[in-house]
């Protein structure tokens, strides 16, 4: 929660530049906790509220990932966002993958254990 804090608060990687410091900042650390979350007339909810709709896949930086989503949630500090904690899958490599040879599906292999 710490690290979170500290990017709304215009630090580690935020782009936002704040005018005031850190320490002037009041920052809740409470936060509202959502059981699902509705985007693009998709249901999304946590793997342990129902697997099946846990599964996202994301990008990071220029990577397209996949993982399952562990908790939603909203909070005071940043209105009309929903926050998604994502445990992504691990990668299998490249040459392990029976895919690789056929890229017009678009897709890829990755494994359940998570990194």
């Amino acid at each position: 929660m710490k690290k979170w804090k500290q990017a709304v608060a215009g630090k580690e990687g935020s782009r936002v530049r704040l005018d005031q410091s850190v320490e002037e900042l009041q920052l809740s650390s409470t936060v509202e906790v959502v059981e699902y979350i509705n985007i693009n007339e998709k249901k999304f909810t946590t793997k342990s509220h129902h697997p099946g709709n846990c599964l996202v896949e994301f990008y990071l930086g220029r990577d397209q990932r996949f993982g399952e989503v562990e908790q939603i949630f909203r909070s005071e500090e940043t209105p009309a966002k929903t926050w998604l904690i994502v445990k992504p899958f691990k990668e299998v490599a490249q040459q392990e993958d029976p895919y690789r040879y056929y890229p017009d599906l678009n897709c890829r292999l990755v494994q359940s254990d998570q990194e």
